[in-house]
């Protein structure tokens, strides 16, 4: 019923943060997502998203990715792993209005990769490279990630 609510006002900020509703809490606002122009401001920090979670926020995107503005995306603490930053990736190489990323604290580590497919951020690091050259993305947060060293200096050359 919220979302049928929202669905009728050009709502700009959505902050779902701290429900851990998981994966399932996406498909209730797919309609949202998928639909909306006005939305500039997404937080979904702490909604237990995980990796399945985190490809329906991303398809989700994609599916409006002609009308959606969204220039804030803050998905912290949602243990998306390194199969929902592989899935991220693909957001980044077709949205060029993020300037804010935050995905601290989302083992995006490549270490677990034999458990959980992708290559974290190694697959990040050629979208975050293009939106910063493009200069879209102003603010990255990827604090406690448990980054190897060559994920690390990669991710650091990357943006400079």
């Amino acid at each position: 019923m919220l979302i049928d609510a929202l669905l009728k006002r050009p709502v700009e900020y959505l902050d779902l943060s701290s429900n851990a509703f998981g994966p399932m809490g996406i498909v209730s606002v797919e309609p949202l997502l998928q639909t909306t122009g006005s939305l500039r401001i997404l937080n979904l920090n702490k909604c237990a998203l995980g990796p399945e979670g985190t490809e329906k926020l991303v398809n989700a995107l994609l599916a409006n990715n002609d009308r959606h503005q969204i220039e804030s995306l803050e998905i912290r603490e949602n243990g998306m792993y390194s199969t929902g930053a592989s899935h991220l990736a693909r957001l980044f190489t077709s949205q060029s209005t993020l300037k804010k990323l935050d995905v601290s604290s989302n083992n995006i580590e490549s270490e677990l990769a034999s458990k959980y497919p992708g290559n974290g951020f190694l697959d990040l690091l050629p979208a975050l490279h293009q939106s910063a050259e493009s200069g879209s993305l102003e603010y990255l947060n990827i604090e406690n990630n448990n980054l190897a060293q060559e994920e690390g200096t990669e991710g650091v050359e990357c943006l400079i």
